[in-house]
């Protein structure tokens, strides 16, 4: 692990701190002790490209909070927080602030800490060169955030040979049939490892599509989350950040707290929205919840799917409204949307000379600096062999898997 700090408000757990890190055979330096009080002085020394910061704290309070905020400001240097015991709309509140993990003294805290030095770890090994994290989060279609996920990744697949796809839809997610792919694994196979993950095991649950998206699909419907180590989606997304240029996070919900930590961390947040009064509002509710729990509000744009009806709000009335100043549009084509869905092939690659599909490639074109490249579509070419529909529908009528999928090894 790289050089770490410990900040000591709370001796007890300090000396716990301290005893495990000497268990799990890193190196401690009195030197890199100090106290709350002191912490402005030396926080310029410690904010050192993969620095550790462990805040052994008694309690949490606004200068606490200011406190890692700094810290999360600078870019530097991870901050751990260790504390006794902690509520969950606390530790929200340090994930929001920029702690990038919490450990409370439960019996499970060896465990936890062993964790976390494999997560601190595996974030510092490689060349050092990290893939850009985008996030999709829906307003109240997540029909729309489906769509536009599988379509992103499948545009930065094609700039940059692959890309990562991850499902946090914890209760079911429908990337996978989106792209006519039925993974042997999924996301809560890695979620149940109780002792830990290695990067093997997060290889064992990646499914490979064609186009060079490395799907990690959600967990199966019906899921308990009350079953899942939740802070593991850190450690799977830190890796495939190291080993992959781009990696697409598919959001079910910011009030999560592993959810929130993804949007923090994103460099893009895309987020989808109808023009109408309902997805309007709701959006602007999501806008306002992102930007008070410290989401940047540089990194959000609003995608729009537009069917140019008459009915639809004034699309200038709608940016005033949201206060933004790009709009993002992608126009909702019924037969491209619904061939896409039941032949499992993203737009941009079945027929990127559409309009729907140069919407997602303009929004695309934010992240990658790529322009579009679909061609118009060749009137006398003779039309692609597809898949029949009857035969698909075939393969995905199988037994509902449930909850006890088998577990990665």
């Amino acid at each position: 692990m790289n050089e770490f700090w410990i900040i000591n408000e709370n001796e007890d757990v300090t000396a716990r701190l301290r005893n495990e890190l000497v268990e799990a055979g890193v190196a401690h330096h009195e030197g890199r002790e100090v106290e709350l009080a002191w912490i402005s002085k030396e926080m310029e020394n410690m904010l050192v490209p993969g620095c550790v910061c462990f805040l052994a704290l008694r309690s949490i309070d606004k200068e606490v909070l200011d406190t890692i905020s700094r810290f999360h400001e600078q870019g530097s240097a991870k901050v751990v927080v260790l504390v006794q015991a902690i509520e969950s709309d606390v530790a929200l509140n340090l994930f929001r602030a920029g702690a990038s993990d919490v450990l409370t003294l439960t019996e499970s805290f060896r465990t936890d800490f062993i964790k976390l030095l494999s997560r601190l770890h595996a974030s510092t090994v490689g060349t050092g060169k990290v893939g850009k994290i985008i996030s999709v989060l829906p307003t109240n279609s997540n029909y729309d955030s489906c769509l536009l996920s599988v379509n992103l990744a499948a545009a930065f697949a094609k700039a940059a040979g692959k890309c990562a796809l991850i499902d946090l839809h914890i209760q079911g997610g429908d990337l996978g049939t989106m792209l006519n792919m039925s993974p042997t694994h999924n996301l809560r196979d890695l979620l149940t490892q109780r002792m830990g993950l290695d990067d093997s095991m997060i290889d064992q649950v990646v499914a490979n599509h064609s186009c060079g998206i490395a799907l990690i699909a959600g967990p199966p419907m019906f899921s308990d989350r009350r079953d899942l180590d939740l802070n593991l989606c850190s450690r799977i997304i830190e890796y495939t950040t190291l080993s992959r240029p781009y990696t697409l996070v598919h959001i079910d919900s910011p009030m999560y707290s592993e959810q929130m930590r993804a949007l923090v961390a994103s460099e893009f947040i895309f987020v989808t929205c109808r023009l109408d009064m309902s997805s309007v509002v709701r959006t602007k509710e999501i806008l306002k919840y992102l930007a008070s729990n410290g989401v940047n509000p540089d990194a959000i744009r609003v995608v729009f799917f537009v069917s140019e009806s008459e009915s639809e709000l004034p699309q200038a009335s709608v940016k005033k409204v949201l206060q933004i100043q790009e709009l993002l549009p992608v126009l909702i084509e019924p037969s491209n949307f619904t061939a896409s869905i039941n032949l499992g092939e993203p737009i941009v690659l079945n027929n990127p000379g559409c309009k729907s599909a140069q919407g997602f490639l303009k929004v695309a074109q934010c992240v990658t600096g790529i322009k579009g490249t679909g061609n118009k579509t060749d009137k006398n070419a003779s039309p692609a062999k597809q898949p029949s529909l009857l035969n698909r529908l075939g393969s995905v009528i199988r037994p509902f898997p449930g909850a006890s999928s088998q577990s990665a090894k």
